[in-house]
């Protein structure tokens, strides 16, 4: 193809499945830079290009070792929370948001710090209910026992289990992507200027210590609200989801209207 591509529209881009160009109404998927249909003239504006959304929930009391019950999920540091926040940010109907992250800071006892981290991108096998995902939670942290301070393992299929702090993870998360903190004296969701890269942070049932949000007010995170009411850390992830889904959609109408 000749011609030089124009990114500016980079910002449409966290689609669930990678690489998209489109011209009108036919979707044609690709690797970066091919011309999926011979004869066919693509206009470059209509490139799409996925950028990343990640979540990093900080999950005070969950348990860093294997040894709890799955029909007690809320007995292990109200791991039923986490598992719900995990289903609720990676899942949209019948598939998987291929463009999302979800860390999970597990911090309760008997070996904190213990870092999940869940690739929409790669993972397979995980199910969508409670029991399912605290069932590969507690296989993953089987799999973590004997960690060293900082050593990070792939224990199957786009999940990543790590020895590492919550702090630590902010701070490198501050170097690569727009730092933001879900909070209520935030500024609203609607009228936020959101960049390419973004992580979203989030607490559990307990929130986040005064501590870290001094260091998350270090790193520049910026703050936001997702509406009027305090919801559930679980149902944060679909109210984010939701707004950069329709940004996008309204964007890439006015788009393909010019």
């Amino acid at each position: 193809m000749s011609g030089s591509p124009n990114l500016e529209w980079a910002e449409l881009i966290p689609l669930v499945r990678k690489d998209i160009w489109v011209q009108n109404q036919t979707e044609c998927f690709c690797s970066l830079g091919e011309n999926p249909c011979p004869g066919v003239t693509i206009k470059y504006f209509d490139l799409l290009i996925i950028k990343m959304r990640e979540f990093i929930l900080l999950a005070l009391k969950a348990k860093t070792t294997p040894d709890f019950v799955l029909e007690q999920l809320p007995e292990a540091g109200r791991m039923d929370l986490v598992c719900r926040t995990i289903a609720n940010t990676l899942y949209v109907s019948n598939e998987m948001r291929r463009d999302t992250v979800i860390h999970v800071s597990m911090n309760g006892p008997r070996d904190p710090p213990k870092l999940m981290s869940f690739y929409g991108e790669t993972m397979k096998g995980l199910g969508m209910d409670e029991r399912a995902i605290g069932e590969m939670i507690r296989n993953t942290l089987k799999k973590g026992t004997r960690l060293a301070l900082g050593e990070e393992i792939e224990a199957s299929p786009g999940i990543k289990i790590s020895k590492k702090a919550f702090e630590t993870l902010l701070k490198e998360k501050s170097q690569t992507s727009q730092l933001i903190y879900l909070h209520k004296k935030g500024e609203d969701i609607r009228t936020f200027q959101f960049k390419e890269n973004n992580t979203f942070v989030l607490g559990d049932y307990i929130g986040l210590p005064g501590k870290t949000e001094k260091l998350l007010d270090r790193l520049g995170a910026q703050k936001i609200k997702l509406g009027p009411t305090m919801l559930f850390a679980s149902h944060c992830p679909i109210i984010v989801h939701n707004e950069l889904d329709r940004r996008i959609k309204e964007q890439f109408e006015d788009k393909s209207a010019q």
